[in-house]
């Protein structure tokens, strides 16, 4: 599943932080 990097705020090992 492609994470929603866009709004990620659950998913903010998408964004590698």
């Amino acid at each position: 599943e492609p994470c929603p990097c866009d709004s990620g705020k659950k998913y903010k090992h998408c964004h590698g932080r």
